[in-house]
């Protein structure tokens, strides 16, 4: 999947440098003048900064002493530096799998009602139906949608596109019927949604501290245990 993925990149960007002279002569521009987009400059959040900061440090420190061919060549390492250079990697597997789920969260809420009802995990062609009880000071009102797949249950957090806010809380869904209900504060001017996005994406900093803690434990004391038991009770400590 990889392997296609790249190739599928890299006949793209052909494609596209193809198509650069068709566009200068359209618009009556030399090849060479015809500008190209320029990236951004994206900054990260100061906690961010501060974390990416710690996990360059501590892989710094977890290969140390590895030469150049060593970090790049799995056949020249010892166990022991393999072992370490496996956990530098691991320091910020969560960052690396959370930025997919960000990328899709909000891919999905840039699609249109149309491209969402192809998805596998948004419901998209709602039509409100109406209300169907009223809960204290809650709505519950009622949609119904065309036949899709969707990954979207009772209890699911749920945005919607349109305006990237809540419009409730998922109470029911029938696939059946091809109807959910949404209960939502009376008082609340929220419109009607004609899409629905899951917003499943669960934090893990408890996760992402405790890798730290390891990683910091064995470039301090090496990837061997001599004493399991005190290493695992420092491991146990809560961050500083």
């Amino acid at each position: 999947y990889n392997r296609d993925d790249c190739v599928s990149n890299w006949r793209l960007r052909d494609w596209l440098e193809e198509r650069r002279p068709e566009l200068a002569a359209a618009i009556h521009v030399a090849p060479p003048d015809l500008p190209r987009p320029v990236p951004g400059a994206a900054e990260a959040g100061e906690r961010l900064t501060d974390y990416l900061a710690q996990v360059h440090a501590l892989e710094e420190r977890l290969v140390a002493g590895m030469s150049d061919a060593e970090l790049a060549d799995p056949a020249l390492r010892t166990p022991e530096q393999h072992a370490r250079w496996l956990l530098a990697q691991l320091l910020s597997w969560h960052r690396r799998e959370d930025k997919s789920t960000w990328w899709r969260y909000f891919h999905l809420l840039d699609l249109t009602d149309e491209e969402r009802i192809a998805e596998t995990d948004a419901l998209a062609g709602l039509e409100y139906a109406g209300e169907v009880a009223q809960e204290k000071r809650s709505i519950v009102h009622r949609y119904r949608f065309p036949p899709q797949e969707h990954d979207i249950d009772p209890g699911t957090t749920v945005i919607d596109p349109a305006t990237r806010r809540s419009p409730g809380t998922v109470v029911a869904v029938d696939n059946r019927a091809g109807t959910i209900d949404l209960r939502r504060a009376v008082a609340s001017e929220v419109p009607h949604p004609t899409s629905l996005v899951p917003r499943e994406i669960v934090d893990t900093p408890e996760q992402r501290a405790s890798l730290l803690r390891v990683g910091d434990w064995v470039a301090e004391h090496g990837i061997e245990l001599a004493d399991p038991d005190a290493a695992g009770a420092e491991l146990a400590s809560p961050p500083a």
